[in-house]
């Protein structure tokens, strides 16, 4: 029993955050605007994105965590070498097939060699000839659903890129540096009503397990129950880019604002199917068990605009139970476990649109646990975290039945080391962003734009930091970008992270050292 309980812990960390992840897209973002097109056609846009990266000591030379771990991987052949480098491709599409006026129409998201790393799928034959087409991820579909307007609204149905507010839970993934997405099949509907756009969506967060019908060409649910499901009530008041864009000129002052409530529940299971087994279990009737999970959302977002500002802020709330946490048929737990987190993000800019410099504020916050490490990514089967671990489950289902860590999305970025590439993302912490930038050259076709960004973060409570303290370190975000008209921009981008004692080794007495990052990114927007 004592072995499976970590894996279960970590597994139903992610089932929780599965069942919750579910929120509203911006309702309006399917609905007509006034620059709907007259004619049936289709309208491709997208971009191509190269990044060459060189990352140094990203491991912070502090060694190992009592669980055996290092903070990031290091080169193979000499564990003492410093440099690691990645570089990769991506070739997306966003699709709108429409009819006249627009009201109704199918869209499409393709994502072309997602993240693939460039010269992965080396076909050698004595000295490499060539590239062999990628056996998974070569082609992506992100997003494919259809939308009509009705006398009453909107319907729309499919898989759906999902978004609310900051995207500090729900993120479509569209920033330039975004490698991954929130996507939701669902069946939705909006409509405006006393000034407000209001909507209402049931969401299919997982199905199966599945058995192929008679003639092999479907799959049908073998069993509702263990169904994954969720239902969406929003509600919002905003402007569209092209009137916020107005407004703006106008020195009109502008505020938006909406929340939503998401409901996600799970009755029964087949959790050994999610275990790290050598050969994958076949569902059956004895492997079903009871879940009991049930999850509730609510958000909160606001922006305030005027023509040289923009506030924006988004708090969550999360709260659930799962009254049966085992995830091994036959094995029962007695006790249930309960979360409740919570996490906020703030966003100020001041500068207008004809202003050669912007500064702005990021703060945020990211509700933490009492067990060890940050929570972010604990992995099936690792043994149940230490303290001084970076990561690990936050439960374990003996003497711990509660999870409390908040969890950003991935895709909203706050730095280019530490949260971005060491511990993955924002949870457990508070952090505060002061940036700057100034056009250097400002032509009629192209900007060459100089910017800033410093970075401090802590962690909420010294037994989430592996080190001593809570003060994890400062870290600075240099840029120098090419930015044309046409769409096509170069950047070339820096950080150097400087850890404090909440990242030293305390049990070796080693002080953790600073890591740097170099990165050249291209981007070709149609």
């Amino acid at each position: 029993m004592s072995r499976w309980l970590p894996c279960c812990a970590v597994l139903l960390t992610h089932a929780v955050a599965f069942a919750t992840g579910v929120s509203a897209q911006r309702v309006t973002a399917i609905a007509p605007t006034e620059q709907q097109p007259v004619d049936a056609g289709v309208d491709v846009v997208g971009e191509a994105r190269l990044r060459l990266d060189t990352l140094h000591n990203l491991d912070l030379d502090r060694g190992l965590t009592p669980s055996g771990r290092a903070f990031y991987p290091v080169p193979l052949s000499d564990t003492d070498a410093q440099n690691l480098q990645r570089a990769d491709f991506r070739l997306r599409t966003d699709l709108n097939a429409h009819t006249a006026g627009g009201t109704m129409g199918v869209q499409l998201r393709l994502d072309v060699l997602d993240n693939m790393p460039l010269g992965g799928d080396a076909d050698f034959d004595g000295v490499v000839v060539s590239q062999r087409p990628p056996r998974q991820r070569a082609l992506v579909v992100q997003r494919a659903f259809a939308y009509a307007l009705s006398p009453v609204g909107v319907v729309a149905a499919g898989r759906m890129g999902n978004r609310w507010g900051l995207g500090i839970l729900a993120n479509s993934g569209d920033c330039r540096g975004c490698d991954g997405a929130t996507s939701t099949d669902r069946i939705s509907f909006a409509t405006p009503l006393v000034g407000h756009m209001w909507a209402v969506s049931y969401d299919f967060s997982a199905s199966g397990p599945f058995a192929p019908s008679r003639d092999g060409r479907s799959l049908v649910d073998l069993d509702p129950e263990t169904n994954m499901r969720a239902v969406v009530f929003a509600v919002d008041k905003t402007h569209t880019p092209l009137m916020l864009m107005k407004r703006r000129a106008g020195d009109r002052l502008s505020l938006e604002y909406g929340g939503y409530y998401t409901h996600g529940w799970q009755s029964d299971d087949v959790g050994v199917q999610r275990l790290p087994t050598a050969e994958p279990v076949e569902a059956s009737a004895a492997l079903v068990q009871e879940r009991g999970l049930s999850a509730d959302s609510f958000s909160l977002w606001a922006r305030l605009t005027t023509r040289s500002l923009r506030a924006e802020l988004e708090a969550v709330l999360v709260t659930g139970t799962i009254e049966q946490p085992s995830l091994i048929p036959g094995l029962v737990i007695e006790e249930a476990v309960e979360i409740t987190t919570y996490g906020a993000a703030l966003e100020v800019d001041y500068g207008a649109a004809e202003d050669r410099h912007l500064i702005g504020l990021k703060a945020g916050v990211a509700s933490d646990d009492d067990a060890p490490g940050f929570g972010a990514f604990p992995r099936p089967g690792d043994a149940l975290p230490q303290d001084g671990d970076l990561d690990g489950a936050q439960a374990d289902l003996v003497d711990d039945f509660t999870v409390e860590n908040f969890r950003f999305h991935p895709d909203y970025q706050i730095d280019r080391i530490f949260f971005r590439e060491i511990l993955g993302t924002v949870t457990g912490a508070a952090y505060a962003r002061l940036e700057g930038s100034y056009d250097l050259v400002r032509n009629g076709n192209f900007r060459i734009v100089a910017s800033l960004g410093v970075v401090g973060s802590m962690a909420l409570s010294d037994a989430t930091s592996p080190g001593d303290g809570g003060l994890l370190g400062v870290e600075l975000d240099p840029t120098l970008a090419y930015l044309h008209s046409d769409g096509f921009e170069l950047a070339l981008e820096q950080a150097t992270f400087v850890p404090l004692a909440g990242l030293d080794n305390t049990e070796r007495g080693w002080v953790a050292q600073p890591a740097q990052l170099w990165r050249l990114r291209a981007r070709f927007a149609f």
